[in-house]
């Protein structure tokens, strides 16, 4: 009985994770559809996101693993800190007064690398 449930939580964790993740690649292209881009760009910009949408996931989970056998049972508490820490980064820039700078489309390393980080 366990051991089916422990499937199910595992099927519907990656469910959850692709759906995640095509929502993500869905906002990146309307952003980057309602600037006008050539086909030529389209097909270059959707293969790049595709590698980094399988590549960031994995080098995440390796990651994690790895730096959960070194902190053990801290880990969790320094994954939260994190998150927390991104979280208050991303609610002080909100309410930052200034210039915003946009980024080009056709820089492709740093728009996946932000997008993905």
């Amino acid at each position: 009985m366990w051991d089916v449930s422990a499937h199910v939580g595992q099927l519907v964790t990656i469910l959850i994770m692709a759906v995640a993740l095509g929502l993500d690649a869905f906002s990146l292209g309307i952003g980057i559809g309602m600037k006008g881009i050539r086909l030529r760009d389209v097909l270059r910009i959707s293969t790049v996101t595709a590698l980094f949408h399988i590549i960031m996931p994995l080098i995440g989970m390796y990651m994690g693993k790895y730096v959960s056998s070194l902190l053990g049972d801290i880990t969790t508490y320094a994954a939260g800190g994190l998150l927390i820490l991104l979280g208050g980064h991303m609610i002080l820039n909100a309410f930052r007064e200034g210039d915003t700078r946009l980024v080009d489309h056709r820089s492709l390393l740093g728009l996946f690398c932000s997008r993905s980080v």
